[in-house]
């Protein structure tokens, strides 16, 4: 992904690779988050300030001093649009740019040419036509006033103050007072070149959020929604009263049920007492003969014809040995 121009990916969101001279350029304000949800401002050391300045070393003696091609990377760089226009939101990186922004300060408080604290100075602030300097980090709240006088204005370097209040101020004298040792042992030509290289040869893949980004050919396509149903849109419409009866299933008219057979009523003659006249005794008749499907289609049960098995056939079979 290095070394590309440019890299737009769907949503609203673009990376690309930028120098650190290309980010400290123009309008552009950072400001850290809120340190209710992000914690503390500023949290590096002295052990991240060396390897910063260690791989800051080794990477600007690879190529010329001359040679601008991006050769150190430094990560992602996320930010989010703020509440002004060229005001940005660090996600991620404020580390980072806080070191940079504090190795400029010493590197410019020690060169003797103006020409180049000049130019480390553009970097540091922006300086409209009409209006007063601003810092490009805004660290927020009483981190920034500390960074602004101890750090940031001319000369602040040299004289460091002896204590701070505060986590977050405490962890910036500790980093500057480490960085202070370590440009005592740095020349001229030194310094020089390591700005050079930091600018112009340092890189991070800043993305940012941008409102018209291309949308990616392979990013998933949105999820389908169902269409409301026609009760729901009158009631959105605010039609309570008109909502549409709903439309009923016809009632499938019931299958005509077979009769059923009457049990046929049995009749047993009475006992007939000897005073009863012949012609009023019951004269025994037959059972009436059933008409019914479960006597009339009535069949025999099939008789297994299949021949027998053998005696030994469904029995295990052991093998003596």
């Amino acid at each position: 992904m290095f070394g590309i121009p440019g890299l737009l990916r769907a949503g609203s969101r673009r990376a690309e690779v930028r120098s650190v001279r290309q980010v400290l350029n123009g309008a552009r304000i950072f400001h850290s988050p809120n340190p209710a949800h992000y914690g503390c401002a500023f949290h590096w050391n002295a052990p991240e300030i060396a390897q910063f300045l260690i791989e800051l070393e080794e990477n600007s003696g690879e190529r010329p001093s001359h040679v601008d091609e991006e050769c150190f990377y430094l990560g992602v760089l996320s930010l989010s649009q703020g509440a002004e226009p060229h005001h940005y939101r660090i996600l991620d990186g404020l580390q980072r740019l806080t070191t940079i922004a504090m190795f400029l300060a010493f590197a410019r408080d020690r060169l003797p040419s103006k020409s180049d604290r000049t130019q480390i100075d553009r970097l540091l602030f922006h300086a409209p036509w009409k209006g007063p300097r601003t810092p490009r980090i805004n660290l927020g709240g009483a981190e920034q006033d500390w960074f602004n006088l101890f750090i940031l204005d001319a000369g602040a370097t040299l004289d460091l103050p002896a204590f701070a209040d505060g986590e977050n101020q405490r962890n910036l004298l500790g980093s500057a007072r480490f960085m202070h040792r370590v440009f005592r042992d740095y020349k001229t030509s030194q310094i020089r070149n390591l700005v050079r290289c930091l600018a112009r040869r340092t890189a991070f893949v800043m993305s940012e959020a941008v409102s018209n980004a291309v949308p990616d050919r392979f990013a998933l396509p949105a999820p389908e929604t169902a269409a409301p149903r026609p009760e729901q849109a009158w009631a959105a419409a605010g039609g309570f009263d008109r909502l549409p009866e709903p439309a009923m299933a016809p009632t499938p008219s019931p299958e005509p049920v077979p009769p059923v057979p009457s049990e046929p009523v049995i009749e047993f003659p009475l006992a007939a007492s000897a005073s009863t006249p012949a012609s009023q005794r019951p004269v025994p008749r037959a059972p009436a003969r059933r008409s019914s499907a479960l006597w009339t289609n009535a069949r025999p049960f099939a008789v297994d014809t299949r021949p027998p098995r053998p005696a030994n056939e469904d029995r295990p079979r052991h093998i003596n040995e």
